[in-house]
Formats: C-alpha cells, sequence, structure tokens
C-alpha cells in the first residue's frame, strides 16, 4: 500500500513573510530595547528582517538581499510597521465612534516580493503577557503544568508525512500544506487553542515544526528541551525541514533549548511540549492521546 504524503508547492506568486507582535508595553521592554538597540514597540523586529532576508538568499531574490541588508532599510521598516498600525488604529477608532486604540496590540504581517517590494499589515489582537515574550526559562513539564497562566494548548500530529521543501523551511504566504494538515486534525480557526506538528516523509519520520510555531519537547537524556534542527544549523541547508523562527532564536541564544533530531515514533502520547512563535512568544502544549 502507498502512503500518503503531503507537498508543499505552488503555482501562484509568492512573497516571504514574517509575523510579529505590536504592544507599546515592548517600549519599557529591556530586552527587546538590546535586541532593537533602542525603545522599539515590534517585537524582535531585527530577528524578523534576518528570517526574510534568510530565505531572501535561498530564493535567490538578489533585490530582497540587496534592500534588507542595507543601511537605512531598519529606519525604513520601522516607519511601514509603525504606519500600518496608526491606519488600523484610526480605522477602530473610527468603526468603534471614536474608541482610544492607543493601548490596543495588533499582529503585523510583513510581507516581501521578489522585487522587495515591502508590505506591512496591521490586525488587533488580545492583550499578550511579557513573561511569555521573554520568558527567563522554560521549565520541564512537571514545574510547567503548575505554574502555567493558561491550559495548554492540544497538540496533533498531522495524519500523514510531509515532503520538506523550501516552501517548508522558509515562511512563505504559500502556506495551502498547513491549512490543509490543520484541517486534517479538525483545527479550524487560528484563535482555538490548538496545533498540528508536521513530520517528514524520511525514513525516521522527523518533527518538523507546528502549522503556526516551532516545538521543543523535553527530553532530559539529552540535556533537556529539544528543537527540531532546521537549515540554520544544517550545513546541507537542510535539518529536518521546518522553519528556524524568530523566537525559537532567542530561545537557543538563551541557551534554554538546543537542536536534534526527534522523530515521530518517540512523540507519547500526554506529554507536555512548549511551542513558540514571534507573535505569542512561548505557550505550553500537550500531545493529544488520540494524535500518536
Amino acid at each position: 500500500m502507498t502512503t500518503a504524503v503531503a507537498t508543499a508547492t505552488t503555482d501562484e506568486p509568492f512573497q516571504l513573510f514574517s509575523t510579529l507582535l505590536y504592544s507599546r508595553a515592548l517600549l519599557s521592554q529591556p530586552e527587546n530595547t538590546r535586541l532593537c538597540g533602542s525603545p522599539c514597540p515590534f517585537y524582535m523586529l531585527v530577528y524578523h528582517r534576518d528570517r526574510i532576508l534568510a530565505a531572501a538568499r535561498n530564493f535567490g531574490w538578489q533585490d530582497v538581499v540587496t534592500a534588507l541588508e542595507a543601511s537605512g532599510f531598519m529606519p525604513l521598516l520601522i516607519e511601514k510597521c509603525q504606519r500600518a498600525v496608526d491606519d488600523a488604529a484610526v480605522k477602530i477608532a473610527t468603526d468603534d465612534g471614536g474608541a482610544n486604540a492607543d493601548d490596543i496590540e495588533f499582529r503585523l504581517r510583513l510581507l516581501v516580493s521578489d522585487a522587495a517590494a515591502i508590505t506591512v499589515e496591521a490586525y488587533p489582537l488580545p492583550s499578550m503577557t511579557a513573561t511569555a515574550l521573554f520568558p527567563s526559562t522554560l521549565p520541564p513539564p512537571s514545574t510547567a503544568l503548575t505554574t502555567s497562566q493558561n491550559p495548554p494548548w492540544t497538540v496533533h500530529l498531522d495524519r500523514i508525512p510531509m515532503s520538506p521543501s523550501s516552501l517548508t523551511r522558509y515562511k512563505t504566504t504559500a502556506r495551502n500544506h498547513y491549512l490543509a494538515a490543520r484541517t486534517r486534525v479538525g483545527i479550524h480557526t487560528f484563535t482555538e487553542p490548538s496545533e498540528v506538528i508536521l513530520y517528514s516523509d524520511s525514513a525516521d519520520q522527523l518533527i518538523m515544526e507546528g502549522s503556526i510555531t516551532n516545538i521543543y519537547f523535553w527530553r532530559p537524556e539529552r540535556g533537556g528541551w529539544i528543537t527540531p534542527t532546521t537549515s540554520a544549523e544544517d550545513a546541507a541547508g537542510n535539518g529536518a525541514g521546518g522553519t528556524a523562527g524568530t523566537m525559537r532564536r532567542w530561545v537557543l541564544e538563551h541557551g534554554m533549548a538546543t537542536v536534534g533530531d526527534v522523530r515521530k515514533g518517540d512523540v507519547v502520547a500526554g506529554e507536555v511540549v512548549w511551542l513558540s512563535n514571534g507573535l505569542r512568544g512561548v505557550v505550553l502544549g500537550r500531545i493529544a492521546e488520540t494524535t500518536v
């Protein structure tokens, strides 16, 4: 019997993109100030530039590489991000009859075309907690379950393996393969506290990433939390096949996890995991009992 394999393909032009948080509370957050070089309301913005730059190099988009490497790019990006927030805030105030939008947090979507055209979209969000954005540690499972402020997300394994490609290793607007994986496990909106984890069609069926997050597995015999290898750590530029997220980069830089292969067959129903992305920081998860 032939096993079905999901593939990441597109016949349409796509853009590179990254998603991040805007919050005025970040202006007084020392770690975000350190990363950005000055007080900044955009969460790890320079890491998002770096992520898009790596993708542009992979796809051979030289106009994008040149634009993002230019000395004046970051001020330009900050200006575009702030304009998107201001426009969204004005719309909210208008639609809500003059409501004050100053304290609203926004999800920003940075989009870059192959011609280096940059677009920023802003959407209002519920408030995030600073401890999730810049945690001092990733507690082990037993501690995490007792100290977490929120119930863990339900984490499913995809029903079929995924064939890794540049469209899984780098974040682009070609995302139908992620949407299909979410649908296969019954996730229908992005507001649900649920995630689906992709695994490769290699012989070892290596865990790649989540549809909107990177994932960390507790493996004390290997030193603690392990996150799957990506092209950023693999000299051959492959890794397990997932993306190198911005929050994942920060977690690794702060020694809270290490990289390594995790096989689908080693994932245990009920085990506690951490998830991360450039919008929420870190959130606790638990592998669904019916998914393994």
